[in-house]
């Protein structure tokens, strides 16, 4: 069975979730490619249960919907806030 994006929240270190959290706060968006271990797979699978997730550790934007943008290095994965 795979792992849900909840129980893999629930795995960050508090650190690496609180930058999420931040960067999610401050820019409205994260990509998979951030540094932060947001992966492809995670963007892809994202729903609104795991945004009342980060909503509850701290997170105060808008539901968070899956985006994608084209690069020289493939296709960039992105949750971003909407209004």
């Amino acid at each position: 069975m795979m792992q849900t994006n909840i129980e893999w929240l629930d795995s960050l270190d508090p650190a690496v979730l609180d930058a999420i959290i931040r960067k999610l706060n401050a820019d409205g968006r994260i990509t998979d490619e951030c540094g932060l271990g947001i992966s492809s797979t995670v963007v892809e699978d994202w729903n609104d249960e795991d945004t009342d997730y980060l909503r509850t550790r701290g997170y105060t934007g808008g539901n968070l919907t899956r985006v994608t943008e084209d690069s020289l290095d493939g296709t960039v994965y992105i949750l971003q806030s909407q209004p």
